[in-house]
């Protein structure tokens, strides 16, 4: 993982979600990937969430130093690693039923997600 970089910007996306919720956070996530530079340098500054600008200190400020946020995220990276996940990004889809997942590396485009969402609801039965 390309750190310090990586690190904050999770913080940074998770401190979205905290703030206003999954839409937030998967928002916060697709800024991130607009606006990353390659090879850790990160993104230029943090990115501005539409309909959120009034509590960007907020999110800013969580990710800089929220205790439970940076625990949350090392545990994350450390599950990660554990898992064989090398990439970023990496993505991986579990079907709750079947207990099946797939990891996908790189940044899958929506097709490459349906497929294999597809995929997996198709081995459920198996």
């Amino acid at each position: 993982m390309h750190e310090p970089a990586a690190s904050y910007e999770a913080r940074w996306a998770e401190c979205a979600g905290i703030e206003r919720g999954n839409d937030a956070f998967w928002l916060a996530v697709e800024l991130i990937y607009q606006r990353t530079r390659s090879n850790g340098a990160g993104a230029a500054g943090n990115p501005l969430i539409p309909g959120l600008e009034d509590r960007q200190h907020f999110i800013d400020n969580c990710a800089a130093s929220n205790p439970s946020v940076q625990q949350a995220v090392i545990s994350q990276a450390h599950k990660a690693s554990q898992d064989g996940i090398t990439a970023t990004p990496t993505l991986v889809i579990k079907d709750k039923k079947s207990g099946r997942s797939i990891k996908l590396q790189g940044a899958p485009d929506g097709d490459v997600l349906l497929s294999a969402m597809d995929w997996l609801a198709s081995t459920r039965d198996r």
